[in-house]
Order: structure tokens, then sequence, then C-alpha cells
């Protein structure tokens, strides 16, 4: 079930249980009025795993922007989430303090453990200026995290990576190309060390 989202006010948003989204206690959004959200499955922004670790959660949602959610996913308190193009979400979660950047696309499958403190981003943000004033202007490219992957703790995700299915992340990784499936990728930049690989 698609429909567009009317509220930018959260207290409002709060009571529309149709959104499919549920907001923990310190969590914040900014909805723009065309932002549109897709799904009629179950979103939880800002959840604890125990009642004392509460941290303020932020989602914004840009003109334009799309919030895909096709199965229950969970992200945690601290999380800050901007999207000005399609987030697509599987099951799963997103443990404390991660971040997402979507400027173009990204998409998480299902099954998904992604770690406290992860940065994911489709995009390079800002203009790289050299000392001939030669400008490189911002590259925004998709990423896609397959089912059942595992991203550890304080890794980062960038533009144009795609993430295969069972594939772990170690942590502290910074991925900048493809991983294969079921295969443990670490280091920076991230490098396969291990195939064949299953976790649990």
């Amino acid at each position: 079930m698609g429909f567009r989202k009317w509220a930018s006010d959260l207290k409002r948003m709060k009571k529309k249980k149709e959104s499919g989204i549920h907001f923990g206690r310190q969590a914040d959004a900014s909805i723009s009025d065309d932002a549109y959200i897709e799904g009629g499955t179950k979103l939880t922004f800002g959840c604890t795993w125990n009642a004392a670790d509460h941290f303020p959660s932020y989602l914004s949602l840009a003109s334009g922007s799309k919030l895909i959610i096709k199965d229950h996913f969970f992200f945690y308190s601290g999380t800050r989430a901007a999207i000005r193009g399609t987030l697509e979400l599987g099951s799963g979660y997103i443990n404390y303090g991660a971040s997402i950047f979507c400027y173009e696309k990204i998409v998480i499958g299902n099954d998904v453990a992604i770690g406290s403190n992860v940065c994911i981003r489709d995009t390079d943000s800002h203009q790289i200026i050299s000392q001939c004033n030669q400008i490189v202007n911002p590259v925004s490219s998709p990423v896609y995290i397959g089912d059942h992957v595992w991203i550890g703790e304080g890794s980062t995700i960038l533009k144009g990576v795609r993430i295969g299915d069972g594939s772990i992340v170690a942590s502290g990784a910074v991925v900048t190309h493809d991983v294969p499936n079921n295969c443990v990728v670490a280091g920076v930049p991230a490098k396969v060390i291990k195939e064949n690989t299953t976790w649990r």
C-alpha cells in the first residue's frame, strides 16, 4: 500500500497508525509534505535494547524523497537518517548511533544486522577543488546491501557498493568496492579475507 505523506508535524504523524512507522521516545522527524512513504509493514525508529538507552534519533525526508518499507525494520536510538533519494528497507535492524545519507538510492535486504556507529552513504556530498582550481563535483551512486548481511560496528559503506548475500563486513572496515556473496571483508579499504562463510 502506498500513500503520500501529508504530515510534517511529528505529533500528527505518531497518531497515524497506517503510516507503519513507530517513533521511539527521543526520536524526531522532518518530513516534507511531498515525501512518499510506501508499505503497510512496520518501521520502528529510535527503539532501544533497554529502558536506559534513549538517545536522540532523527529522520529527515526531503522533498521528493521516497521511503519504501517492505518488512519489519528497526532503527535503534541515536540513529541519523537523511533521505533525499530512495531508501528501501527489507527486514533487520540498524544499531545505536548509525548514520544513513541517501541522496540517490540505498537498498537494504532481508535479515540484515547493522552494527553500532556504522555509516552508509551513497554520495560524496561535497565538491573537491585542486590547487589549479579544477573542481570535481560530488558523485552519487546507489548502494545495495543483500539478504542476511552482517555489517560490523564502526564500518563505513561508500557510494556505488553492492554487498552480496550472506556476507560479513568486519568492524571498522571501509567498503569502497563490491563484496561477493558469502565472504568476510575487512580493512581500509576492505578486502576479502575469508570465502564460503555463513553466520547466525
